[in-house]
């Protein structure tokens, strides 16, 4: 750590003056230097004359100040190195999943993969459950002429008992043209999928 490099004073006229001055130097040499305080991404920082205050708490792209709701609770389950999941509560378009408690339990020493399933009709959403993965790849999600009936989001991480969210606060779906395809030469034929907004969606 750097210090301040003071003066020292020599006074021949008055040399316990000048040792007590050189005294004091020497105690402010040992002051760290001031070093500025910078709030990372989505941390809030409350700074005034007297106090720094740091909140944790994810601050969202624009620094909305509003709270995670998703949260992913381990707890000891009744087999030994395994961990129960439970998770709070969270709403897709307004709809609670139908398990936030009935998931299968997960190792503490190995990486497991927490998805939310949603299945879909014309009318909407019609299902949300949770599952417990091994593996999991994210590919594109879509379909012809109308969006997939089932798809999965990528909810968290558990890596050896400690979450890593994807998810943070409710979030909305709704019907999105994924790209259009002319090359069949019989018109063009457009491929949907479910677009996720309304959401702030953080990887720690």
């Amino acid at each position: 750590m750097s210090k301040i490099r003071g003066p020292r004073f020599s006074i021949p006229a008055m040399p316990e003056i000048a040792s007590a001055i050189n005294e004091v130097v020497e105690w402010v040499e040992q002051l760290p230097k001031p070093k500025k305080i910078n709030a990372g991404p989505n941390i809030l920082m409350h700074e005034d004359e007297s106090s720094i205050s740091i909140e944790g708490s994810p601050a969202g792209e624009q620094g909305s100040s509003t709270p995670c709701t998703f949260n992913v609770i381990l707890e000891q389950a009744e087999e030994e190195g395994m961990s129960t999941v439970e998770v709070s509560p969270f709403t897709v378009n307004g709809l609670l999943p139908e398990n936030l408690k009935d998931i299968d339990p997960v190792s503490k020493t190995e990486i497991s993969y927490l998805i939310l399933n949603v299945t879909t009709n014309s009318d909407g959403i019609v299902g949300l459950k949770y599952e417990i993965l091994e593996e999991f790849e994210i590919k594109p999600q879509y379909a012809e002429s109308k969006p997939p009936t089932e798809f999965a989001i990528f909810a968290a991480v558990i890596d050896n008992n400690v979450v890593r969210p994807a998810l943070c606060t409710p979030i909305s779906i709704e019907p999105a043209v994924a790209y259009s395809d002319a090359s069949s030469g019989s018109g063009s034929k457009s491929y949907y999928y479910w677009k996720i907004s309304s959401a702030e969606i953080f990887l720690t």
